[in-house]
């Protein structure tokens, strides 16, 4: 995984720490129902086409081509959930993701721990280490990948906006990640949004402009000031499901990724 990511990671991480009150949002939630769907609105994801990972469908990886507005050129469909965590390690924590299976040597994919647990389940043990502020680890997918195995931006801003069924001991983020330039221009501050605590299984759609930048981000860059959400959609790298609290361990399983106006 690009290093540029953990660095990213350590940077929000130390910032939302000590603010995640002060920045949160609301995303629009539902129940969740166990059906072909995950969703409790009388259709399936694979009759209206909202969804872009449904392991119950036999998912593995993100269909992140799927419903994207424009498909860069020479890129290839990722979508592959990551298989190298990111975590604090390189601010000197020691979290981990404990995963419910064993994987046989030499094997990159989490597909035995779909099959496990019909998602991305695990325990997020967080491990404080040296860290100046609470430790974190998260998981998720890339959009698109590169002949050279690259990362590439992709406008995925029809979407209208990302739903997500989970469950999780802590309260969670979900993040937008974007290319290297970007994230510099925004000191590392991707745009996210807090996802609560809940034992059972629960379905959230946030739109675009509902995602937010840390409060402390001070970008001199205009451009970014505003509809930060709705313009990262437009460049999308990959999307992140955090975890980050005090040392412990927190059981957490996704289980349904799908778009917003496929839904409505």
């Amino acid at each position: 995984m690009n290093k540029k990511l953990y660095t990213a990671c350590g940077v929000i991480a130390l910032a939302l720490a000590a603010c995640s009150d002060g920045t949160s949002t609301e995303p629009n939630t539902f129940a969740y129902a166990s059906s072909s769907s995950g969703f409790d609105n009388g259709s399936s994801a694979s009759e209206n086409g909202s969804a872009l990972w449904n392991p119950e469908l036999g998912d593995f990886r993100v269909h992140t081509a799927r419903y994207a507005m424009s498909w860069p050129d020479r890129a290839v469909e990722d979508g592959r959930w990551f298989w190298e965590m990111q975590n604090d390690s390189l601010d000197g924590g020691g979290s981990y993701i404990e995963w419910p299976v064993e994987f046989p040597e030499g094997v990159d994919s989490l597909t035995a721990v779909v099959n496990a647990c019909g998602g991305i389940c695990g325990t997020a043990v967080l491990k404080r280490g040296e860290l100046v502020y609470d430790p974190f680890v998260s998981v998720g997918f890339t959009v698109a990948k590169s002949e050279l195995d690259e990362e590439m931006p992709v406008d995925v801003s029809n979407w209208g906006g990302l739903c997500i069924s989970y469950s999780s001991e802590v309260a969670s983020r979900l993040l937008l990640d974007l290319s290297n330039d970007v994230d510099v221009r925004l000191m590392f501050g991707l745009p996210f949004v807090e996802l609560p605590a809940t034992d059972a299984v629960v379905s959230k759609c946030i739109r675009w402009n509902e995602f937010e930048l840390p409060f402390w981000v001070k970008t001199e860059d205009e451009y970014w000031k505003t509809d930060v959400g709705v313009k990262a959609a437009q460049e999308l790298v990959a999307v992140r499901f955090q975890i980050q609290a005090k040392e412990g361990g927190y059981k957490f399983n996704i289980k349904y990724i799908g778009t917003i106006d496929d839904m409505e």
